[in-house]
């Protein structure tokens, strides 16, 4: 009988327990969440802080799925080391957690970019739901939002804050996620479309400090421009590897893992953004973490272990403006075909590899959404060397791909302790 021990709230973790758990009903399974709350899937942060769920669709399952799986639950233990050659777990509060695989999902603290001023209050990650949670019950008293972020999650995250009428200004540095993949004529034209629903981009101009005294109260850009603000989030912050110095683990801004996910140390495992793996986005999509989960819970059951990043989709739709990803857009040595019609408001970039479909994006195009994911899935063949080529093609078999939310991903009942 094996002693698993996963460390963190990522939906990652409760997967792995449902896979272990087919074929292994006795070994000890516990959850020590980092941040207080059953595992919940960071897909859902978005429709929650815009009050399209409810807080019990924000939990990846139930909490009679971890009664039903004999699942011990720590909530109030702070971890103040891991000895790894040991395999003992060690509580701010002198108790042991003894383990004989253990997996990482997540880390115990944000770690913000080096400014001044990120140790005031009202500032917040978006990778824990201790601090959705914050920032959903300060809302009601808040007026404007600072978030900064590079990524497809800081766009959807502002947009979700404008479906609360809040005054959003989104920040970013040159490498961020509008000024990668939009043309300067395409970028124009999007951001000025969004600044009429209320959402201030400013593209390369990311926060340079702080403001206030106790509380966060204004930040100042790059280009010396100050705005107020009551709630100022980082997206991509980095991950707290304090825990994990250790000789045979090897850490830069995550934990370097092999293909398996095993980490330097006997019997550790990383998934999520903790890991070496993760995607480039600071939520990593639930399909991906399910199939991080099962590659794990093959490699304890001492079954073959594979893992493949499934086709992924996510769309955030405001007032008009409906932008949606497929795929794969941020891989290295991609080429892309983009088609921009301002007057019918439509955008559309097609992402290639060796002449294959990999990945879209799209602007007010959500009926080619259905044939993409299929070309995407089937790996169509696309060449633009001598003439415009349409999209179609049939669509990939029910369950290839990944969409948005489906009901079997999300909890119908609040679990929350």
């Amino acid at each position: 009988m094996k002693r698993i021990v996963i460390l963190g709230s990522s939906a990652a973790g409760a997967k792995m327990i449902e896979e272990v758990r087919r074929n292994d009903t006795e070994s000890e399974i516990t959850v020590v969440a980092l941040d207080g709350h059953y595992p919940y899937n960071r897909d859902a942060f978005a429709a929650f802080i815009a009050k399209e769920i409810s807080p019990a669709n924000v939990f990846y399952r139930t909490k009679d799925f971890y009664e039903q799986h004999n699942v011990r639950m720590v909530f109030d233990q702070k971890i103040s080391r891991i000895n790894f050659k040991r395999k003992k777990i060690f509580t701010e509060d002198k108790q042991e957690i003894d383990y004989d695989v253990l997996l990482v999902t997540d880390t115990p603290e944000n770690r913000y970019p080096n400014i001044k001023g990120t140790n005031k209050e009202n500032i917040y990650g978006y990778k824990k739901l201790k601090d959705i949670d914050q920032i959903v019950n300060a809302l009601p008293v808040v007026r404007t939002v600072v978030i900064q972020s590079d990524s497809f999650s800081g766009l959807e995250a502002a947009m979700s804050f404008i479906k609360r009428e809040k005054e959003v200004i989104l920040v970013s540095s040159e490498n961020g996620f509008l000024n990668r993949h939009f043309e300067a004529e395409v970028l124009q034209w999007l951001t000025g479309a969004l600044e009429e629903k209320g959402l201030r981009v400013m593209p390369e101009n990311a926060i340079a400090e702080i403001l206030g005294d106790k509380d966060a109260k204004a930040v100042r850009l790059q280009s010396g421009k100050v705005f107020s603000a009551e709630v100022i989030l980082f997206m991509e912050t980095d991950e707290d590897l304090r825990l994990f110095s250790s000789s045979s683990i090897t850490t830069g801004r995550k934990i370097e893992v092999d293909p398996e996910f095993k980490a330097g140390a006997d019997d550790v495992f990383v998934v999520d953004q903790a890991c070496s793996l993760c995607e480039p986005d600071p939520v990593t999509p639930l399909p991906v973490l399910e199939e991080q989960a099962k590659a794990v819970a093959a490699v304890i059951n001492g079954q073959e272990s594979v893992f493949s990043i499934p086709v992924c989709s996510w769309s955030q739709k405001i007032e008009g403006i409906v932008i949606t990803v497929l795929g794969c857009i941020d891989e290295d040595g991609l080429t892309v075909n983009r088609i921009f019609d301002q007057e019918s408001g439509t955008y559309r970039g097609l992402y290639l590899k060796d002449n294959a479909l990999v990945g879209a994006l799209l602007v007010n195009k959500e009926n080619e959404k259905a044939s993409l994911l299929g070309n995407i899935f089937n790996k169509t063949l696309f060449d633009f060397s001598t003439e415009e080529q349409g999209v179609d093609g049939n669509c990939a078999e029910e369950g290839c791909y990944a969409g948005e939310m489906s009901d079997e991903n999300v909890s119908t009942e609040l679990i929350d302790n």
